[in-house]
């Protein structure tokens, strides 16, 4: 993956965990679904706004990482690891899609 390409992948892993957050926050705050990660649960019982915090701050994190290695040569793990990321968020936006058309048509 050229340096161009891992910090796009980067951004959209961020995008994907911020549109994640949103989701998963309205649907535990309405208490139509479960959150799935323990850990994310138990900051979530915590407080919310640790939940909110938390995730931004990662997406923030990525975004920032991502700058800071796009000089360097990504090697085959993270490229690897970073799509295995989009895939499993782009699983979670499927599932939330179809977990709030559920939710509405019931």
């Amino acid at each position: 993956m050229g340096r161009i390409n891992a910090l796009i992948l980067f951004y959209i892993i961020a995008v994907l965990n911020i549109l994640d957050m949103i989701f998963t926050g309205i649907g535990l705050h309405f208490r139509f679904i479960e959150e799935g990660n323990i850990l994310m649960r138990i900051v979530w019982e915590n407080h919310p706004l640790y939940f909110y915090i938390l995730k931004t701050t990662l997406s923030i994190a990525l975004i920032l990482l991502g700058h800071v290695i796009r000089n360097v040569k990504i090697s085959r793990v993270t490229n690897v690891i970073s799509g295995g990321a989009l895939l499993l968020y782009m699983s979670v936006m499927f599932l939330h899609l179809y977990v709030y058309l559920q939710y509405l048509y019931r």
